[in-house]
């Protein structure tokens, strides 16, 4: 299959203070109802990583309601999808037949929901219980700078996959917004669609953040390109994630 046909859909989320096992309960089976949509081939849930070595926006930190998280959103799922895309979020947004609801469970206001299409092959192979945690870079391109941005991306996640114990390496462009929280539409810098981000890389990484990050910045040294304007530094994310749960197949 080609590249351009495999896509993810990033669910970001956080469960009401005091309500986290029923927040929990409803999104185990969410996962596996949303997986049995057509099109959605697997699905993962992901917990915010204890280390809070981590490059958020200053306008998400303003609008974090959570005071004890250096970032908004403390679990994110991600669900991979083959084939239409489009067809697949309708499946998932029409699906009439889930099992259970949040009810007051969800914190509504911090729900973000965004799909990206895939380009180019992914670098290196894991298996699920190979992977530490997973890294995820979400940045956006300067205007006018589209071209040098794509060619310095195309050179610097492959450096960064020559770091020991990164496993894997993924590229893709923004597809769609499905959510987008009113603070975020409210920063006023939103591009195409009401996506926040036009970018994103995903890394999984095999070995503890303790190890990875001094390994990371040794690598920096050996880096030959960089954005040199290309990069829009104030909208720039880098967040880890450890899987939580079980994935879904």
């Amino acid at each position: 299959m080609d590249s351009t046909d495999r896509h993810v859909l990033l669910t970001f989320t956080n469960p009401v203070i005091g309500r986290e096992a029923r927040y929990h309960q409803w999104h185990e089976v969410h996962l596996h109802e949303v997986v049995s949509c057509d099109g959605v081939v697997s699905g993962q849930r992901y917990r915010m990583s204890p280390d809070a070595d981590v490059l958020t926006p200053q306008w998400m930190r303003t609008h974090a309601d959570r005071a004890d998280l250096p970032m908004p959103f403390e679990f994110m799922a991600v669900y991979e999808i083959e084939g239409d895309l489009a067809a697949a979020i309708e499946a998932i947004s029409t699906k009439d037949d889930y099992s259970i609801r949040p009810g007051d469970s969800l914190d509504r206001d911090a729900v973000a929901s965004w799909a990206f299409t895939q380009t180019g092959a992914q670098i290196g192979s894991a298996s699920p219980g190979e992977v530490d945690h997973l890294g995820i870079s979400l940045a956006n391109p300067t205007k006018g700078n589209l071209e040098w941005f794509e060619h310095w991306y195309t050179i610097h996640y492959r450096e960064v996959m020559a770091t020991p114990g990164f496993l894997t390496g993924r590229r893709y462009w923004a597809a769609a917004n499905t959510l987008t929280p009113q603070w975020a539409i409210d920063h006023g810098e939103i591009g195409t669609n009401g996506m926040p981000f036009q970018h994103l890389v995903v890394y999984e990484v095999g070995s503890p953040y303790a190890e990875a990050k001094p390994a990371l910045e040794d690598q920096r040294k050996n880096f030959t390109v960089f954005p040199d304007g290309a990069m829009d530094y104030d909208e720039i994310i880098a967040w880890r994630y450890t899987p939580f749960g079980d994935r879904a197949e």
